[in-house]
């Protein structure tokens, strides 16, 4: 191969012999790392404004301890300064020194492996997000931290290895938790990427942790979930209010309540007791826990304060449910194995004969179960969904709710009051009215 000393200005004119297809000079100069040079084709011609197509900046390279011998294209000739292409040759040269092969590595995003890219996703969003977002994120990640099919560079991983991992964890852990893994998967190389939409402004990528390609840029959710739609029945609600029991005091206080508040299960587990107000019989959660950041204000009929009554109250920044809530966000489902396995009905002669299987369910289910008990007792759509702490109300338009300042605590609170009464009824449970005064926040007192 020919040697010059390359420069800005002959990059433009050493002409490729008559014959050949190409040719590759290198350079010669002293500060080039070996085997940089300029390859330049028999087609090679000026594209305008002194950028070239068939001139290009290349690096021959010998990966140490490997044997593996390769070239790499830098760039073309104008889009890419001379200097600059000498500094990504000695670059890619150091890679191959250590033995890594420059094709698919270097010093900064391609070295980088998918846990890594969700990791740093992760803490970019956990500026926003609510916790138990994060939280969830978290549990995710280790997943992806396991998938033997992900361990290579970023460079390196195609769409097959995505669909591979996938396709494992729909096996052997279920639809729902492999549609998830992907949708984190997703986020975090469209976020590196440059290439995600979303409301909340988050933190770019740094230079360092922005990727050259998104191999998941084409693929959609690998599995179709069916929308489910179970609530308990009255017979199940009984059924399993007694089975509780069983269960420590906490989980069964935990479990009751989101019966009775239709509370999503992550911000129940993050209550303290500073956010009950006894006086008032209402629970206030904070914003930084629920989904989309805002408070919600928990009105309790008083069988809800008869259950938080038989565990506390406790100190003012202790978790209301402590153990449960540790214990169920450890290993929610051995928990929830034990809870519906003690609801079956079974032969007292015969313990072993089962009369009536196991009522099975999910803990979202008695968020449902809440929501369609309120319906079932009066409570119409809107309610509902206040009840819920919907972000837009039912038959509501977004410009009312600006306008409306009216909070429907007195509403609020006797449709849950309703319902209360309603399991009170199927539990057998006869309460004393006591007199009633409308408190500051719609409460009785």
């Amino acid at each position: 191969m020919p040697s010059k000393r390359l420069n800005e200005s002959n990059v433009r004119t050493l002409p490729c012999p008559p014959g050949k297809s190409r040719i590759l000079y290198f350079d010669l100069t002293k500060i080039a790392p070996p085997g940089f040079g300029l390859r330049i084709t028999a087609t090679a011609h000026e594209k305008g404004e002194g950028r070239w197509t068939g001139r290009s900046y290349v690096l021959k390279f010998y990966v140490k301890g490997s044997g593996t011998r390769g070239l790499i294209v830098l760039g073309d000739v104008g889009d890419l300064a001379i200097d600059e292409a000498r500094r990504r040759a000695d670059e890619k040269s150091r890679l191959a020194a250590d033995g890594r092969d420059p094709r698919f590595v270097d010093a900064t995003s391609k070295s980088r492996t998918v846990p890594a890219i969700c990791q740093d996703y992760i803490s970019a969003v956990s500026a926003t997000a609510a916790p138990a977002t994060v939280d969830g994120y978290r549990r995710l990640l280790l997943h992806v931290e396991k998938a033997h099919e992900l361990r290579a560079p970023i460079g390196m991983i195609e769409d097959t290895h995505v669909s591979a991992l996938l396709a494992r964890l729909g096996n052997e852990k279920g639809h729902y938790l492999a549609n998830r893994v992907f949708a984190l998967i997703s986020a975090s190389l469209r976020w590196a990427r440059g290439t995600r939409k979303s409301r909340k402004k988050l933190r770019p990528p740094t230079a360092g942790q922005k990727i050259p390609r998104n191999p998941c840029a084409e693929m959609t959710a690998p599995f179709n979930e069916e929308k489910r739609e179970q609530s308990l029945s009255d017979d199940e609600i009984v059924r399993l209010w007694r089975a509780l029991d069983t269960q420590p005091a906490s989980v069964a206080a935990y479990v009751r309540v989101l019966i009775l508040a239709g509370l999503r299960r992550n911000e129940t587990c993050c209550l303290r007791w500073s956010d009950y107000n006894k006086p008032e019989r209402l629970l206030v959660v904070p914003g930084e826990f629920r989904k989309g950041g805002r408070a919600h204000v928990v009105f309790l009929a008083p069988l809800a304060v008869d259950v938080l009554e038989t565990i506390g109250p406790g100190d003012a920044e202790a978790h209301v449910f402590g153990e449960a809530a540790a214990r169920f966000r450890g290993n929610e489902s051995r928990l929830m194995r034990r809870i519906r396995r003690a609801t079956e009905v079974r032969d007292k002669e015969n313990p072993r004969k089962v009369l009536m299987p196991a009522v099975e369910f999910r803990l979202h289910d008695l968020r449902r179960t809440c929501a369609t008990g309120c319906a079932r007792t009066g409570a119409d759509e809107t309610m509902v969904s206040r009840i819920l702490g919907h972000a837009v109300f039912a038959k509501t338009l977004p410009v009312t709710m600006q306008y409306v300042q009216h909070k429907y605590a007195v509403e609020h609170r006797a449709a849950l009051e309703r319902w209360a009464a309603h399991i009170e009824g199927l539990l057998g449970i006869e309460r004393q009215e006591s007199q009633v005064v409308v408190g500051a926040f719609g409460g009785r007192k």
